[in-house]
């Protein structure tokens, strides 16, 4: 891209519409939700909608990124299912058999799987191992 298409470009670039902002604030309020409880996601919508001008909009390719870990807490009696369990749901969303899987796919959305501490060695092309430890 030249310099010229570079600064033409960067000149469309319009402020936000603090209009749609205020809409897209007084919608998330509205929810069934604890105010505020969606932390950095709801300051996300605002921008977003500043920048689309509009509060629902179609943002073109989607993705859902699932860090997939496991925790301590079953062997102490708090958690429901046994950390084989994590190992399981992280390779059956790669095969599509999950809820969330089947969510994507009716949106047409990417999901993307990250081993960021499952209690195992997974060995499947389709699970990005960003592994920082197995387990707490």
């Amino acid at each position: 891209m030249s310099f010229d298409a570079v600064k033409e470009y960067v000149s469309n670039i319009k402020s936000l519409d603090t209009d749609a902002m205020n809409k897209a604030r007084q919608r998330l309020e509205s929810l069934a939700k604890p105010p505020g409880s969606l932390g950095r996601l709801e300051e996300i919508a605002y921008r977003l909608a500043g920048i689309c001008g509009e509060i629902h909009f179609d943002s073109g390719k989607r993705g859902v990124i699932v860090m997939a870990a496991d925790n301590g807490v079953y062997e102490e009696g708090v958690a429901a299912t046994p950390q084989s369990v994590t190992l399981a749901q992280t390779i059956n969303i790669t095969k599509g058999i999950t809820g969330v899987s089947a969510i994507a796919k009716q949106f047409s959305t990417d999901i993307f799987v990250v081993d960021v501490g499952v209690n195992a060695k997974i060995d499947n092309p389709l699970v990005k191992n960003r592994k920082i430890r197995k387990s707490t």
